[in-house]
């Protein structure tokens, strides 16, 4: 399987508005041609806790192929321009980039800096 996952946060965001914003993207995400995304289960809920706990502000996203990962970089990019205070994670395997509130144009860079290296990599196993 074909997994990124994407670490979401917001300064001056609490818990419970964290969470909702990871939903929010979930349900962005979910409209991809992507196979899946899920909330990580966080560390074991305090006893008498209602619910399971779950990774604050994280999301794995199972791709339907490689190319789908330029939409969900797109997606983080469009995600992280609508508010200065947000940035976002992407980990794919071994390598990882960071958006934050900056120009369209850093933006390319750093997401074609991600899709260069996991395309070569894929030539590199063939």
């Amino acid at each position: 399987m074909n997994r990124v996952s994407i670490e979401v946060s917001e300064a001056g965001s609490d818990g419970e508005e964290l969470d909702r914003l990871t939903r929010r993207l979930r349900a962005d995400l979910l409209a991809l041609d992507v196979e899946d995304v899920a909330i990580p289960d966080g560390p074991p809920a305090p006893e008498g806790a209602k619910g399971a706990a779950t990774e604050l502000g994280t999301l794995v996203v199972t791709l339907a192929n490689s190319t789908v990962l330029i939409a969900v970089c797109q997606l983080a990019r469009m995600w992280v321009q609508t508010n200065k205070n947000r940035k976002v994670l992407i980990k794919d395997g071994e390598r990882s980039i960071e958006l934050v509130a900056s120009s369209q144009d850093q933006h390319d860079r750093i997401i074609d800096g991600l899709l260069k290296a996991r395309e070569a990599e894929a030539v590199e196993r063939d």
